[in-house]
């Protein structure tokens, strides 16, 4: 019997081990999946190529636009957002505390970028070259009717 119940409460230990742990991980798993997806998920080799183009701009203007939205959607209920920074509760209003978590969401964005570029999940992420092929219709070497051929 002693063995018994001495299984019994490493079964319990176990499981309140599992609800501790539980319990302050699955309030991250929104963040986890944000930086899972975009740096496991993303082709950063194409996608660094595109915002060095211009698309950081665009970047920037959904960032902005998701903050008004956001702001007007779901207000603090004091109006304030609070962050505690070194010791010193620091309040900041509405639209700025919204400015600051979606720049975080920016920020862990390109950081996840950056560790696949940098090789770090080599071993995780693969991308086929899912290039698309070369348009040879112009090159196949026969008149075929269309009335784009050089001799008429």
């Amino acid at each position: 019997m002693p063995l018994l119940q001495a299984l019994l409460n490493v079964l319990t230990a176990i499981v309140q081990l599992l609800v501790a742990v539980g319990a302050i991980i699955i309030p991250w798993i929104p963040l986890i999946a944000w930086a899972t997806f975009w740096a496991l998920a993303v082709n950063w080799q194409k996608l660094a190529a595109v915002i060095r183009s211009g698309a950081f701009l665009g970047v920037a203007l959904i960032a902005l636009l998701a903050v008004l939205v956001w702001g007007c959607v779901a207000p603090p209920i004091d109006g304030y957002h609070y962050f505690n920074l070194l010791g010193f509760k620091l309040s900041v209003s509405n639209f700025t505390g919204k400015l600051v978590y979606v720049m975080g969401l920016v920020v862990i964005m390109f950081a996840a970028g950056s560790a696949q570029l940098s090789g770090m999940f080599d071993g995780l992420v693969s991308f086929a070259d899912d290039e698309e092929p070369a348009d040879e219709h112009d090159s196949h070497g026969h008149d075929d009717g269309h009335g784009h051929s050089d001799h008429h």
